[in-house]
């Protein structure tokens, strides 16, 4: 912890930028003050409520402050509310092991009292006092909002699908609402009812999509039908995360209903999918991913991570590197093959040939560690091969 005398002279320095801060930008960051508490809520709440300004974007961070207490949340709560003209609020409470549900709603006051907020980020990972009930009401509260983006993040929190679900049926009444990111890696109560509703939500309009349920040891897609959950074609969709990295219930069959299930987007400019140590991916996978570049073809950044296929070969990928050449415009794109046993250099000849043809390729990666049949000498020809490249990184 921070000595006590070091920790009062930081606070009052803090206390002061807030106090004198002119900006209509203001980022507060006492991550690690172990005795943040009623001196610091206060220095927020003077400058929320008395300084004549008009802010337009507030970040919070107050992680790993243990001194917090119901009532310093309702303060700052409080004090946001009255705050004029805010359009964007980031609170991050990661690790802060002392809230309660009084703190929660307070929270949720905040979303459901402020009109003009439009981005929307909370960060309550690694907070066990997080209950189901806590977030159905935050949920509540943005469902009378007028947001039109929302990040999540609740790592290693112990919700269940109650809430998930609620929250995914609210979120699909709101009007204007284009951008959700979802972070639930660890949270090991929920089962595939989240990953459904969750994916639901690409059944309306939506420019950005990200979701992590990493490590979550409950996940599956056992009951994921294609034809259900396959969208029209959403003009809006730009950017697609998934992040299934150690959900060992998914196989793969499971991946392969996945991915024809979002194969029909047509305007996706990124696209992120982390499927690595799966209990198996489908042989087939580079055909399938390549099914979904044949119809984005305005794709301009590319990140596949499928480390730990045990079952994964260079035939198995071909397709995918010959498929990619149709998306001309690609700028950035970000592999992960690491711990793929059953690669051989000829994978890295295939990835040579796809680099060729992509003249607007300006950062490409590739992790091929614990690959044995891959050397370092193969590394280095592919890099050298392709100069032109401005971030071109490599590793084994």
């Amino acid at each position: 912890s921070v000595p006590r005398a070091e920790n009062e002279r930081r606070d009052s320095k803090v206390t002061k930028l807030v106090r004198d801060a002119p900006f209509d930008i203001l980022n507060v960051n006492w991550c690690g003050f172990w005795n943040a508490s009623d001196k610091e809520t206060a220095s927020i709440t003077f400058l929320l409520t008395r300084r004549p300004i008009r802010l337009s974007v507030l970040n919070i961070c107050l992680d790993h402050c243990e001194g917090l207490s119901d009532s310093n949340i309702q303060a700052l709560s409080e004090s946001i509310i009255v705050a004029d003209g805010l359009t964007e609020l980031s609170l991050s409470f990661q690790h802060c092991l002392s809230l309660g549900s009084t703190a929660f709603a307070f929270l949720a006051d905040v979303a459901r009292q402020k009109p003009t907020l439009r981005n929307l980020r909370l960060d309550f990972s690694h907070c066990k006092t997080l209950s189901d009930k806590d977030l159905e009401a935050i949920a509540a509260a943005i469902s009378v909002s007028k947001i039109c983006s929302l990040y999540l993040r609740l790592v290693d929190t112990n919700i269940s699908d109650a809430p998930i679900l609620t929250l995914t049926a609210l979120l699909a009444q709101l009007s204007g609402f284009e951008e959700l990111i979802v972070d639930l890696s660890s949270c090991h109560n929920l089962t595939e009812k989240s990953v459904k509703a969750l994916f639901d939500l690409l059944l309306r309009p939506l420019r950005t999509f990200r979701i992590s349920l990493l490590r979550c040891r409950k996940i599956s897609l056992t009951n994921f039908n294609p034809s259900i959950h396959q969208p029209v074609t959403q003009p809006d969709l730009a950017e697609l995360a998934i992040n299934f990295q150690w959900c060992l219930r998914i196989d793969d069959n499971q991946v392969k209903s996945l991915l024809g299930s979002i194969s029909s987007q047509k305007f996706l400019q990124k696209l992120d999918l982390n499927f690595s140590y799966l209990s198996k991916l489908p042989d087939k996978i580079g055909a399938l991913l390549a099914k979904i570049l044949h119809k984005s073809t305005i794709l301009q950044d590319l990140r596949l991570n499928l480390a730990g296929s045990k079952n994964l070969k260079d035939d198995d990928l071909k397709p995918l590197f010959d498929e990619c050449p149709i998306v001309r415009i690609l700028r950035s794109v970000k592999l992960n093959f690491s711990d793929c046993s059953l690669l051989t250099p000829a994978t890295c000849t295939n990835i040579s040939s796809l680099i060729s043809c992509l003249r607007h390729l300006t950062t490409f990666s590739l992790e091929v560690s614990s690959c044995p049949k891959i050397e370092q000498k193969h590394l280095d020809s592919l890099r050298q091969a392709h100069p032109k490249v401005e971030n071109f990184t490599t590793k084994l």
